[in-house]
C-alpha cells in the first residue's frame, strides 16, 4: 500500500528552492564563498577640459578680416591745429563743450613725432587747407572769414587771447575732473606752453617755406 507520502502530489520547484537553500547554508557554515565575484566598474573617463574643446572650436571657425582706412596722424595734426586756429579767431567753439581735447590731443601727437613729420609735409597742410575753406567755412569775431591757408603758412594760432582762453581753461579742468583725459592730464599751464612751442615751430617752417616760394 503506498505512503502517505506518495499520495501527496509534489512540488518540484518548491523541492528545488529547498536544496539550493540547503546547500547555501552548508557552503556558508564551512565559510565557502559560493556566490560570483563582482566584476570591476571601469573607472569613469576624465572629461575632456573646456578649454581643449574650445580651442578645436576655434579651428573650426572662420573669423572675419577687415582692412579699414583710417585718417593719418599727421592728417589728424593739421585738422586739429586748424580747428584749434578757428577757435582763437571766434572766441567760441560750435562743437559744443569739451573741446580742450584738440589742444591736449596735439600735444600728444607731437610727443609721438607726428607734429614734425606733419609739419614737413607742406602739400598736405597745403591739402588741408583747400578743403576746409570749401566745406568748413568760419568768421571771426569782425565778420570777416578765416583764412585757412594763412593758418598753413606761417599764421598758425594755437594759443588763445583773454576770454577765450578763460573758457579753454574751464572747459580743459571740466574734462580733467570727468576724468576723461584718465591719468594723462598735464597742468593747463604746461600745456599751454607746449602748444605755444608746437605753434612757433609750425610757423617758423611754413614761413620759411613761403619766403623761398615768393
Amino acid at each position: 500500500m503506498p505512503g502517505i507520502e506518495s499520495m501527496i502530489e509534489r512540488d518540484p520547484l518548491l523541492e528545488l528552492k529547498a536544496e539550493n537553500a540547503r546547500l547555501i547554508a552548508l557552503l556558508e557554515a564551512n565559510g565557502i564563498q559560493w556566490r560570483a565575484p563582482p566584476e570591476p566598474v571601469p573607472p569613469a573617463s576624465t572629461p575632456e577640459p573646456q578649454w581643449i574643446t574650445f580651442r578645436l572650436l576655434l579651428t573650426e571657425v572662420g573669423f572675419p578680416t577687415a582692412t579699414p582706412r583710417v585718417m593719418r596722424a599727421e592728417r589728424t595734426f593739421w585738422e586739429k591745429v586748424t580747428a584749434i586756429h578757428v577757435f582763437c579767431a571766434q572766441g567760441e567753439f560750435r562743437g559744443g563743450d569739451r573741446f580742450a581735447r584738440h589742444w591736449h590731443d596735439v600735444a600728444k601727437l607731437d610727443a609721438a613725432g607726428f607734429a614734425d613729420a606733419a609739419i614737413a609735409d607742406n602739400a598736405l597742410a597745403r591739402a588741408v587747407a583747400k578743403h576746409k575753406s570749401v566745406f568748413f567755412a568760419e568768421k571771426n569775431t569782425n565778420g570777416d572769414v578765416i583764412d585757412y591757408h594763412v593758418a598753413v603758412t606761417g599764421g598758425l594760432q594755437l594759443v588763445p587771447d583773454d576770454n577765450a582762453l578763460a573758457k579753454l581753461a574751464a572747459d580743459y579742468q571740466h574734462m580733467v575732473d570727468d576724468g576723461l583725459f584718465l591719468d594723462d592730464a598735464e597742468p593747463f599751464d604746461a600745456l599751454l606752453e607746449r602748444c605755444r612751442a608746437i605753434q612757433q615751430k609750425a610757423n617758423a617752417k611754413h614761413h620759411h617755406n613761403e619766403i623761398q616760394l615768393t
